[in-house]
């Protein structure tokens, strides 16, 4: 028998109540805190990353147009296509570029025909690629400018959530044009011409609209050039 003086204690079961409800409401708080905390952080690394990927794109691009060089491709029935095309239905733009990588030292040359497209995820594995809306910029490349040699061609996805990409041509007069060559040229024809700088416009769906300009030939060495031939004209 217990003393007198000793008496039970404990919570009720308002208390318990009581309790558990500010522990839930406390809970439910840092939960939300939480969430909100890796949800910002997932978003910044996705926006991150993209915009990596947009960094990429625009450094190959400008690598690519760095490298153009004047060559022509032979097509299979020997017939010549210009070094760079612009007003092919297939591609936006496409050219030869010099400065290959070769490690493994095989028996070919640095150079390689390179283009521009937008389409789907080339990846066929990706669930993305099922998507009939999806538009990316794609690099097309292949190993043989020539194309009677059959070459296999590489594509490479530069940038996703492309809605267009744009190209204009700086010729030597100083006028931008929207085709390249200026004039349709037959397949007969040999043509090495280059503008003197190409400008680039893509609009994206995150970034808006971007725009680079990249400069293909020394426009300041052929005007002063151009210069020096009209003064030499014109002096007595």
């Amino acid at each position: 028998m217990l003393p007198r003086f000793y008496s039970k204690k404990g919570f009720t079961l308002i208390e318990v109540m009581v309790a558990i409800s500010i522990f839930a409401v406390v809970s439910a708080g840092v939960y939300r805190v939480l969430s909100a905390m890796v949800e910002t952080q997932s978003k910044v690394v996705a926006h991150s990353e993209s915009l990596r990927d947009l960094q990429r794109a625009l450094w190959l691009i400008s690598v690519d147009m760095n490298q153009m060089v004047m060559r022509d491709v032979r097509k299979p029935n020997d017939n010549r296509s210009p070094a760079l095309i612009a007003d092919d239905d297939s591609y936006i733009v496409q050219f030869t570029r010099q400065g290959a990588r070769n490690p493994l030292l095989l028996a070919r040359s640095d150079m390689e025909r390179v283009a521009y497209s937008i389409g789907q995820d080339p990846d066929k594995n990706s669930h993305k690629n099922k998507s009939k809306k999806s538009r990316h910029l794609l690099r097309h490349t292949w190993s043989a400018v020539d194309r009677r040699d059959n070459a296999k061609e590489t594509v490479q996805m530069l940038f996703k959530g492309v809605d267009e990409v744009r190209v204009e041509f700086l010729d030597e007069k100083g006028n931008w044009k929207s085709d390249w060559p200026e004039k349709k040229m037959d397949d007969k024809a040999h043509t090495r011409n280059l503008p003197a700088a190409i400008k680039l416009f893509i609009k994206t769906e995150k970034y808006g609209d971007l725009e680079r300009v990249f400069q293909i030939g020394n426009v300041i060495h052929k005007q002063k050039a151009k210069q020096d031939g009209v003064q030499q004209d014109q002096a007595p």
